[in-house]
């Protein structure tokens, strides 16, 4: 009897002191006392880290677009991220910030009409009949996924349901829809349809208005803007970051010292790393500035540094140098695995901070990639947004477009 109460009592801390706790049973009594609103559609990204990627452009055209007019928005915030993504959205109307969790969230999880999302939604969301759930995902993987995954194949039960729940899966290449149905064991499981079709988040790489209007704002007309993005090393159960921390001040530091004026390096990295990094006194290395989409800033680069993050993809549709720097290639491969063989990569391989920044100063110098381009982007264009809301909301199919 004392073990059941303890358990009980347990139950019961957890339910006034963890919000995620508590939030499982406030969403499941909207879940089933609720009907759905079909007016409203709730967007997700990362977990409510940001508003950026797939969900972003896809908020865009629905703000933008008078075919939706008629929807209420909703975009879903971290508490502590809230300000921020509030200031990226502040241009778009009848849209509104709900915060991760709360009593609000738990509703429009359960309620509305239209779910979006680039990642997972938590555990004890339950898809209800009448919803209708699209799942962007977030990118071309290089790096090894669900059970393929050397260090973590455990972690792939959420994503596999969010994905078996979904009546919608976007992918921007037949690489990346044949790898994510092998490593989630979609095959003969799942019973939406397949989208392969332009990312949204790589259409503003074709907006040149766009791009020189951000250069102009920020005073970059006459700059050779370089972009670092690298890799959060870990999985979900591993956030050790002081090797990361160490190695990042280290190249930060060289390129700062070693770089001329000409150059200004923007960085944008995990949060796990970016709140113990200072670099308020480097004058040619910045963090992305706020109040710009990661894409929409990412399309003003002249050069992409990155080492295993599927950025490298989007960037492409740039034709512009993508400078992979992966220091710690032999460890990182044996932990989590490749889908290509990453050293036939038709980009600018460096493994040390010397080659790094002689890479980075023969801007201008680098291999054609005309050839991958057409096996990985080839569904990208302007209008990708525009063709997917379309098909989602209108039910019209874009020629290009395959379902």
């Amino acid at each position: 009897m004392s073990k059941i109460f303890k358990t009980i009592k347990k139950n019961f801390k957890s339910f006034f002191k963890s919000y995620t706790y508590r939030a499982k049973f406030i969403y499941t009594k909207y879940y089933e006392k609720l009907n759905i609103d079909n007016n409203s559609i709730l967007i997700q990204s990362y977990e409510g880290s940001s508003i950026s990627g797939n969900p972003y452009y896809l908020l865009k055209e629905l703000c933008t677009n008078d075919k939706y007019k008629k929807y209420k928005k909703y975009v879903v915030a971290n508490e502590s991220k809230k300000d921020e993504i509030k200031n990226v959205i502040s241009k778009y109307e009848n849209v509104e910030v709900v915060i991760f969790h709360t009593k609000k969230y738990c509703k429009l999880l359960a309620t509305a009409k239209y779910l979006i999302n680039n990642s997972t939604f938590p555990v004890y969301f339950i898809k209800k009949e009448g919803q209708v759930y699209i799942n962007t995902w977030h990118g071309t993987p290089l790096k090894t996924l669900g059970k393929s995954i050397l260090a973590a194949p455990h972690e792939i039960g959420n994503t596999q349901r969010n994905f078996m729940m979904a009546d919608y899966l976007i992918y921007p290449n037949k690489f990346t829809f044949n790898m994510m149905k092998k490593d989630y064991m979609l095959d003969n499981i799942f019973n939406g349809k397949y989208i392969l079709t332009g990312y949204p988040r790589n259409e503003i790489f074709y907006d040149v208005e766009n791009r020189n209007k951000i250069r102009k704002e920020l005073g970059l007309e006459n700059k050779k803007v370089v972009v670092y993005m690298p890799t959060w090393k870990g999985t979900l159960e591993t956030k050790n970051v002081d090797e990361q921390i160490e190695y990042t001040i280290k190249v930060i530091k060289e390129m700062e010292n070693k770089l001329s004026s000409e150059y200004v390096v923007y960085v944008k990295l995990h949060n796990y790393v970016t709140k113990v990094l200072d670099i308020s006194t480097l004058d040619n290395i910045k963090l992305f500035p706020e109040g710009y989409e990661t894409y929409e800033f990412l399309s003003i680069a002249d050069c992409l540094i990155t080492d295993y993050s599927s950025v490298f993809f989007d960037f492409m549709n740039t034709g512009k140098k993508i400078i992979l720097y992966s220091y710690d290639y032999e460890e990182y491969i044996t932990q989590r695995g490749m889908y290509l063989d990453y050293k036939k990569l038709p980009f600018s391989l460096t493994y040390n901070i010397n080659d790094l920044i002689n890479e980075i100063t023969n801007i201008n110098k680098y291999e054609d990639y005309k050839d991958i381009m057409k096996e990985y982007i080839e569904y990208d264009s302007i209008s990708a947004s525009y063709n997917l809301c379309n098909y989602i909301f209108n039910n019209e199919v874009s020629d290009n477009m395959e379902i």
